[in-house]
């Protein structure tokens, strides 16, 4: 079995063995963009490719469909945040309203999410999320859905009836988690 180490400034950084890459301190970076890590297979093709990994938070809004009329102060601890590997997003956020006014019976969405979904030709998108928690609102959220091509995520109470913003209180508090795709 041969083996090289790869030395910098007297640090041992990298060892080539027969079978193993082993990186003992430092990161692993490609040296132009478009490269990734093949996992698995014996070919690399873009499909095969793993060239996206990301973690943040982004700050959800609640408006009405539109973006009319809605106005809502939100608590200092409202917060998303998601992790994406190559298309997929994961997402779980909190939305704690303050103050609530232009609740005109529009539907309900979530607005800001971390990426645009992904187009689709079906109703819905590629993907959405589930209200685990729900408080100080007229009628439950149980699920969302991602709108298609859009930042947007729509609220709903049932399989057909989407959520009203004139469902929500002042004091309207809403956790939801979930997964879509995106383009970018």
């Amino acid at each position: 079995m041969t083996r090289s180490k790869i030395r910098t400034s007297g640090a041992e950084g990298l060892t080539l063995s027969s079978t193993d890459v082993t990186v003992a301190s430092g990161d692993l970076l490609f040296g132009t963009s478009g490269k990734g890590v093949n996992l698995g297979v014996t070919s690399n093709t873009d499909s095969n490719t793993l060239e996206d990994y990301e973690e943040g938070t982004f700050s959800p809004t609640l408006e009405n469909q539109g973006n009319s009329n809605l106005t809502t102060s939100k608590a200092s601890n409202n917060l998303g945040a998601y992790v994406k590997v190559g298309s997929a997003v994961h997402f779980q956020m909190l939305i704690y309203l303050s103050a609530l006014s232009g609740d005109d019976s529009s539907n309900l969405q979530v607005a800001n999410m971390p990426f645009v979904g992904k187009p689709s030709s079906s109703h819905g998108g590629y993907g959405g999320g589930i209200c685990t928690y729900s408080a100080a609102v007229d009628t439950n959220p149980t699920y969302a859905l991602v709108l298609d091509d859009s930042d947007n995520m729509r609220l709903y109470i049932s399989p057909t009836n989407p959520m009203l913003s004139n469902m929500l209180q002042a004091t309207s508090y809403i956790v939801i988690s979930g997964y879509y795709e995106t383009s970018a």
